[in-house]
């Protein structure tokens, strides 16, 4: 009795995770990125452009 209790507990919490996780996934994130430097300093050139490139490419420019 203990055993069963405990395996349908596990697999209620693991549908359940499963169920949230695919709720997070079909989520749209939009990310905006403000600095207070000016465009020609060196952390928005050589920091902050590549790694917004790099995300826009790793994501599928999504």
């Amino acid at each position: 009795m203990y055993t069963r209790k405990n395996f349908l507990g596990l697999m209620s919490g693991a549908a359940l995770a499963v169920v949230a996780a695919g709720a997070a996934v079909a989520q749209e994130v939009t990310l905006k990125l403000e600095h207070f430097l000016p465009a020609g300093a060196n952390v928005p050139v050589e920091i902050l452009d590549v790694w917004a490139n790099n995300l826009e490419r790793n994501s599928n420019g999504r």
